[in-house]
């Protein structure tokens, strides 16, 4: 009986794997972030609700290192202190859209951010899971309702 091949990743430790995926991670983050920034996005709902659907695109590929890797990261300090630099910088990409966006003030941007983008994640993951009984669409709509609330469109915009 052959036995499978197995590749062998060899990393120097638990850093070097959180570093590799974290890196990649990132990036798609960034990209997925100021995707929210473009010039073409505006406050209507539905230019919303695609941003919300690419977040979950988003999560679909990185979901589950985010998840994974709260609970597994290195105990590094200095490891952990730039993973929180670098996640309060996408936080506040998404949140100075989101204040841009807005006819009124509607915090600070990082808060905010962190906010909607807690929001998505746990979103994202209590329906891909399947443990709530909750279509993907229903959720990205929710979501993007919520968001349209928070930057209160013009009444001719909201339908």
């Amino acid at each position: 009986m052959r036995r499978p091949r197995r590749v062998l990743l060899l990393f120097p430790d638990k850093r070097a794997v959180f570093v590799e995926l974290g890196t990649a991670t990132y990036r798609d983050a960034v990209d997925t972030a100021t995707s929210f920034t473009d010039s073409t996005t505006t406050a209507s709902l539905a230019g919303i609700t695609g941003r919300i659907q690419q977040y979950f695109s988003y999560l679909d590929r990185h979901g589950a290192y985010l998840i994974r890797s709260a609970e597994d990261a290195t105990d590094d300090a200095e490891f952990l202190a730039a993973v929180r630099v670098l996640q309060t910088r996408i936080a506040a990409l998404l949140g100075e859209e989101i204040c841009r966006l807005a006819n009124k003030p509607v915090g600070a941007a990082a808060g905010i951010g962190l906010a909607i983008t807690a929001m998505m994640e746990r979103t994202w993951f209590l329906t891909h899971v399947g443990s709530y009984p909750l279509r993907r669409n229903e959720a990205v709509s929710a979501i993007a309702s919520l968001l349209f609330a928070l930057i209160g469109a013009p009444a001719s915009d909201r339908k």
